[in-house]
Parts: C-alpha cells; sequence; structure tokens
C-alpha cells in the first residue's frame, strides 16, 4: 500500500471501475504507481463485485468477453487461450460471454501483473475541499491531498428496502438483501422456507440454485412475469449509434428520462430464465406474480408475507433482490463536497460533467455519477471502459 501523501491521482472507491482506472493510469498511462492511490474500505479489490456476484450463484457474466479489466479489448479471450480455456467451457453464447471463474482468474492476474494491490489503501472518504490546486480528501485515515481525483463508488449503499422488510428486519426476523455486505448464501443453509422478493437476473439465479437443491420450498415474490432481455440496455449504447443523437441533447431532464427508458430492469437472458422456469414446471419454486403487500412475525417466529393478490405465504426467511434506488448514491460526504466545492447537479439529483467526465477542473467521476454523460451503460464494464477512454483524452 502507497503511504498517503501528495499525490497525482486519487481513485474513490475501488470496485470494478476504480481497479481498472488505476489499472489505465499507471499501466496505460505510466503515471507511476507512488503516485496513485485507490481508497476503499475493503481489503481486496472488486471485494463487492466479487461478494455479490458469489451471493447470486451467477454462472456467466450477462457482458461480453470484451468487457473486463484489462487494457486491451480481446484481453480476456487471449488470456482464455493461453490457459487452455476453450470456448466451450469458458464461454457461453452469444457473445462469448465469460463465466465468472474465467472472468475471476484474469482479474487475479490484471490484480498481480499490474501492480494494483499496492495502490491500495484501506479507508472510507469523508470531505473533498481545495486547497490552492490541490484537492484534500478527508479520510478515516487521515488527510489525502492529490492534484487528481476520481470518484469511483457505486451504487452499494442504495439498496432498495421496502417499508414491510425493514420493519421484518427491525423485528428481528431473518431478512436481508442479496447485496448486504453481511449475507453470505450460505446463511440460508438453515431454512426450510425461503422467499426471494423480485424477479430480476439477481433474484433468478439465486432462486434457481436453492431450487436445485430440492429440500425445501423457494418462492419467487415478483410484481410481474418473468422477463427476458439479452442485455440491461441495448448494445448501441456502446457506440455511436445511441451515443452520438444522446450527447446532442442538451437538456438534462431529457437525457434522464431516455437512460430510464433505456435501462431494461428487472429482465434476465434467455440462459437465466430457462432454468428458473424449468424449476418451476418440475415444482421445484413458485412464482408469485403481483408483490408483497406487507409482513408480520408469526407465534411461531415465521415469516408471513400478505401478497397483492389477497394471498398468504408462510416463509422462514426473506431475501430481497429489489435492487438500487434511482436517486444518486447519497453518501453524506459526497453531499457536503457539492456544497463545498459548487458542484453542479441537474434536477435528478446526479452531476452535470464535461465531455471528458470533470465535474469540476481535474475532478473526475464514473460509474453511476457519470451517467448523464455516458448514459446507461455507465454503471457497467463497460461504462468503465467507456469513462477511461474519456480520462485519456482529457489528458491529451
Amino acid at each position: 500500500m502507497n503511504q498517503i501523501g501528495e499525490l497525482e491521482w486519487l481513485i474513490i472507491g475501488g470496485g470494478v471501475h476504480g481497479t481498472h482506472l488505476s489499472h489505465v493510469l499507471v499501466n496505460g498511462l505510466d503515471i507511476p504507481p507512488d503516485r496513485v492511490v485507490v481508497l476503499d474500505p475493503h481489503d481486496e479489490p472488486m471485494w463487492r463485485w466479487n461478494h455479490c456476484t458469489s451471493n447470486t450463484s451467477m454462472s456467466h457474466l450477462r457482458s461480453p468477453a470484451v468487457h473486463h479489466i484489462g487494457l486491451e479489448p480481446m484481453e480476456l479471450l487471449h488470456y482464455a487461450r493461453a490457459e487452455g480455456e476453450s470456448k466451450g467451457s469458458g464461454f457461453r453464447p452469444p457473445y462469448d460471454r465469460p463465466s465468472l471463474a474465467l472472468f475471476h482468474a484474469h482479474c487475479q492476474q490484471v490484480f498481480e501483473s499490474g501492480g494494483l494491490y499496492e495502490l491500495r489503501s484501506r479507508g472510507r472518504a469523508c470531505h473533498i475541499c481545495k486547497e490552492g490546486d490541490l484537492f484534500c480528501v478527508d479520510s478515516d485515515q487521515g488527510a489525502i491531498k492529490a492534484r487528481r481525483i476520481i470518484v469511483a463508488t457505486g451504487m452499494g449503499e442504495r439498496r432498495r428496502w421496502p417499508e414491510w422488510a425493514l420493519k421484518l428486519r427491525a423485528d428481528g426476523a431473518p431478512t436481508w438483501h442479496i447485496f448486504d455486505d453481511e449475507f453470505h448464501r450460505s446463511m440460508l443453509d438453515d431454512f426450510h422456507r425461503v422467499a426471494i422478493v423480485g424477479l430480476g437476473i439477481s433474484g433468478a439465479q439465486l432462486a434457481t440454485h436453492l431450487a436445485q437443491r430440492g429440500d425445501r420450498e423457494v418462492h419467487v415474490v415478483a410484481r410481474h412475469d418473468v422477463r427476458v432481455e439479452q442485455f440491461d440496455s441495448d448494445p448501441c449504447w456502446l457506440g455511436p449509434k445511441c451515443q452520438v443523437s444522446f450527447r446532442r441533447r442538451r437538456c438534462l431532464k431529457k437525457r434522464r428520462e431516455i437512460i430510464d427508458e433505456a435501462r431494461h430492469g428487472g429482465t434476465m437472458p434467455i440462459d437465466v430464465a430457462r432454468p428458473l422456469l424449468q424449476m418451476e414446471q418440475w415444482s421445484r419454486l413458485q412464482l408469485h406474480k403481483g408483490g408483497c403487500e406487507s409482513a408480520v412475525i408469526g407465534e411461531s417466529e415465521e415469516i408471513q408475507l400478505a401478497l397483492k393478490q389477497g394471498q398468504q405465504l408462510t416463509v422462514d426467511a426473506v431475501v430481497l433482490a429489489t435492487g438500487f434506488e434511482k436517486p444518486r448514491p447519497d453518501q453524506s460526504w459526497l453531499a457536503s463536497t457539492i456544497d463545498e466545492l459548487g458542484l453542479k447537479c441537474a434536477r435528478c439529483g446526479f452531476p452535470i460533467v464535461d465531455e471528458h467526465l470533470q465535474w469540476a477542473p481535474n475532478f473526475f467521476v464514473s460509474g453511476s455519477l457519470a451517467e448523464l454523460e455516458l448514459g446507461p451503460a455507465a454503471r457497467n464494464i463497460a461504462g468503465a471502459r467507456m469513462t477511461a477512454r474519456r480520462i485519456r483524452k482529457a489528458l491529451g
């Protein structure tokens, strides 16, 4: 880990975006490693990504093989061939989508060969201000000064919790969000009747995994039927077909409407939908359409869910697969920084940035914070790569 001091670059957030951007800076743009730090609350690069994908029981990524954290687009495919990985086992059609195991192995190779472990400093940002030409970041590890900042925090702290689920949790019932830091899939081993609330790709993958054992009741509660889409937004958003017309829209309210309409929320590819529906056909799980209105804890500590079509469902544990809230990631430090630096936000609360993703000179954003400029794919792995290209252009 670098000693915290005056830096050329400080990246806040060490997930997929922060890790890829640190790799680009040090190994793509030849910034000296001792001039770059990734500030992140976890020991490992991409800890949250690894935790969440493990909880969902994902087998293959939804995105193609060209979307990864390496420098060159074909790097993951070349890595697979070098490791003797055939397309039949390591990739799934269409679009050569890599297995999670292969993707993780390639990430590990990038961490080690790129020296990315040495860039990390464990901690959280608390506030950012300016001191002359430098940004001064107050963190729980002390003050850090840097010429340039990239905020690459994700949506992980904005998980969507219905009111009835919050009450269940407050009352001590076994209720988790699938993306909670403290939740691990193995915690469900002690429960016979499990309800998964939400029917997007994450809920479907976890439900299918639990149902395959065949020794428990698995219920999926959702507001809609299974909805199939290959990707979570049209691939045109990765190139000029959609990007050019989007950038021509100067009205940020219209951009927000376009983004919201373009996202295929609550969907899954056919290869995720097929085994889920097969488990239902084999009576390994039950799908309940309409959603949940309320929940109480019964006399025997069971959870009683009142569904919207008048059904009553009794389970032992509840897992929310309800995604994230729509508002801007609202960390208190970010709100105070907006006030301190006079940063501009659109009505939807997201940053107004320039074409290089600068919220202010030398203050860059990535991930969801960049979506009013990059569009609906900003949060994805592809969005990290788009961000890197924009920052490269900013540096000339």
